[in-house]
């Protein structure tokens, strides 16, 4: 198995200053190789289809409408499930959650892998490593042991890797991206987005957690 995992929003609490009131971790997991081949080469081909420069890469809150809307066509037949937490950054009182950069998605990723009630095993992990250095995360070392320690056998290696050249981080981006947009509520939110999203993330194979404290 493989997973690849993107966020959406941040980890901040100055929400007078910027701060997205949501923060969404996303993992798209597959089952098969060939599964995994099939999606990169059909979001490739949707880039280029699109005219894209070969550097560039679908970001969901990057892109206009019909980026989106080309890019949610092009791979709602894939074969992979969804995993994911919307964490409302309103409603969380924990110290320990908002106590330094990067922990709270530290935290989410943990969660996701920790609670997959045995779909996941064996898993290759792999988080596009922008994050790891714009907030913090920590090293491979960390998820294996704490995913593991919570659910043994669910990870067999963690790596870091650019978005730029795996498209399945950007499918993990997209994903995260439409969950949080579908949250905020706004304007420019997509319900047929968010609609095929959530057909990925049904239990048990898939989940959609609505998390506002610390168990």
């Amino acid at each position: 198995m493989h997973a690849f995992v993107d966020d959406s929003g941040c980890s901040g609490v100055k929400f007078d200053r910027g701060s997205t009131r949501f923060l969404v971790l996303a993992a798209c997991v597959f089952t098969e190789p060939e599964h995994m081949e099939e999606a990169a080469g059909a979001i490739l081909a949707c880039r280029d289809g699109l005219g894209r420069a070969a550097r560039s890469e679908f970001k969901y809150m990057k892109t206009n409408g019909s980026v989106k809307d080309a890019f949610f066509a092009c791979t709602k037949t894939l074969k992979y499930d969804g995993r994911a937490i919307v964490i409302d950054k309103t409603k969380i009182h924990s110290v320990a959650l908002i106590k330094k950069p990067g922990y709270m998605q530290n935290y989410a990723i943990r969660q996701i892998f920790g609670n997959t009630l045995g779909t996941v095993r064996d898993a290759k992990l792999v988080i596009d490593g922008v994050d790891k250095q714009a907030f913090g995360l920590n090293s491979s070392g960390y998820f294996l042991r704490e995913v593991n320690q919570q659910a043994p056998g669910t990870l067999r290696k963690v790596t870091f890797d650019d978005s730029v050249r795996n498209p399945l981080i950007q499918l993990a981006d997209m994903t995260a991206g439409a969950i949080r947009r579908h949250y905020e509520k706004t304007e420019s939110s997509n319900p047929l987005h968010f609609a095929m999203i959530k057909g990925r993330t049904r239990y048990p194979r898939g989940s959609l957690w609505d998390f506002t404290g610390e168990k």
